[in-house]
């Protein structure tokens, strides 16, 4: 984000009316220092002078703290022409740090010919960390064709939290990238189980990182020309950051208004015990419970409506081998977990028990006094493996191989408690867990 840029950077380029903000950038003359605390004729990083004169002013502004997980959001409209660089990103340092929410830059066609129409179109995600703290970063670039972003206000929205970052644009998601992997390159959201090797992501930023908006201005051959309108604008609306919530353990929604759901980011409902007895309707909802999810009469969702409903017994406890610090940091969103997407009927009553809600797979007797049977069912048990984590996060049994469809397992010498049952189906590369009951 700093090189390739000839702009001088100035607070009176950015300008609040009519409540929005307005980052300027004019084609104006001023000669001033690159760094503010050097000498004048210091020679900086770039390899020129530290006074020097600019062709161009705009505006870069920080936050004045950084943030750590959670939701980045803001509603933005972007300029069009030749040498914008419109951005609103994240910032770390030290050690190099970055997510960028957005980059809207020059942009060539398939022949190589600036393209303006595709410079204000071409959305671009990156992350950068400097994984081996030598200076040097790592980073991952993605890109696609979207709408004209110069031609109206668009949300943005990327969610950083301990084990995966998302990109949305107005509540679409476009980009998801997981600090670890496993071999076969799954994301593993929070679920790192001890005996299955990851490979780390080297591009994941891990510490927290100031929000910046600002919009710069190519050098060299990239920069402006007759063809571009001077002054323009990158016009903010708003930009807000959410912190996740510690998990509840009862959730009673009995009046939409005690949740209202957002049409334009990742919604989610996370506790142990849930119910939802109102009218209420939705067009994008996550519900997680660790015991029970009851949805009642009135619950509706709309066209194309993306709704999942699903149990984890540790979601609230942090048992069960879920690598979490605090409960600030659960993910809303845990790919290899049980899932069930569903075409809503009237009613949906989900509970923990004996049954996996894929179907097929029984466990009796449970609770136990240490010793229960997996029946498969349908399943093939020879695509399994299994694995039991205490509530420490501890595994107490594990086994690499499934070898028959009633299938044993022996904990008499564990303790009384609740503990987790991890069933891995290798053929469809997914986990499905079950809480298990010692009395």
């Amino acid at each position: 984000m700093c090189c390739g840029t000839q702009e001088y950077n100035s607070f009176e380029n950015a300008v609040v009316s009519n409540g929005t903000l307005k980052i300027v950038a004019k084609n104006e003359t001023v000669q001033r220092k690159a760094v503010s605390w050097m000498n004048s004729t210091d020679i900086v990083d770039d390899g020129y002078q530290n006074l020097r004169t600019y062709n161009y002013t705009s505006s870069n502004l920080w936050t004045r703290v950084k943030f750590d997980h959670g939701a980045f959001e803001g509603r933005i409209k972007i300029p069009k022409g030749k040498g914008f660089w419109s951005a609103f990103w994240t910032f770390d340092g030290e050690p190099w740090g970055e997510i960028d929410i957005f980059e809207f830059m020059n942009t060539n066609d398939i022949w190589g010919n600036y393209d303006v129409e595709l410079s204000a179109k071409r959305l671009n995600l990156n992350t950068h960390y400097d994984y081996n703290n030598d200076g040097n970063d790592d980073g991952c670039s993605t890109n696609s064709n979207e709408v004209d972003f110069s031609q109206d206000f668009h949300i943005f929205t990327m969610t950083w939290e301990k084990d995966k970052i998302q990109f949305f644009v107005d509540g679409n998601l476009k980009r998801t990238d997981f600090r670890y992997y496993t071999t076969l390159g799954q994301g593993t959201g929070c679920i790192i189980n001890d005996w299955q090797p990851y490979l780390m992501n080297r591009i994941y930023p891990l510490n927290p990182m100031h929000m910046i908006l600002n919009l710069a201005i190519y050098a060299g051959g990239g920069a402006p020309d007759g063809s571009t309108t001077l002054p323009n604008q990158m016009e903010v609306d708003w930009v807000r950051y959410y912190k996740r919530t510690p998990c509840n353990t009862n959730v009673n929604i009995t009046h939409a208004s005690q949740n209202p759901l957002s049409s334009t980011v990742y919604n989610a409902i996370v506790g142990e015990n849930i119910a939802i007895n109102c009218d209420y309707n939705v067009n994008q909802l996550e519900v997680i419970g660790g015991t029970s999810i009851n949805i009642g009469p009135g619950f509706t969702t709309g066209n194309q409506a993306y709704f999942v409903a699903r149990i984890e017994p540790t979601v609230c406890n942090l048992g069960g081998g879920m690598v979490l610090s605090n409960q600030d940091e659960i993910i809303s969103a845990l790919q290899t977990e049980d899932t069930q997407i569903y075409s809503l009927p009237d009613t949906i009553s989900l509970d923990i028990g004996n049954k996996s809600p894929e179907g097929g797979i029984s466990i009796f007797p449970n609770p136990n006094s240490g010793s229960f049977v997996l029946n498969f069912g349908t399943y093939d048990f020879n695509d399994f493996q299994l694995a039991v984590v205490n509530s420490q996060g501890q595994i107490v049994y594990s086994d690499v191989r499934v070898k028959s469809n009633n299938y044993l397992v022996d904990l008499k010498e564990q303790p009384a408690g609740t503990y987790v049952l991890y069933l891995i189906d290798k053929k469809q590369e997914s986990i499905i867990t079950h809480r298990i009951i010692i009395q």
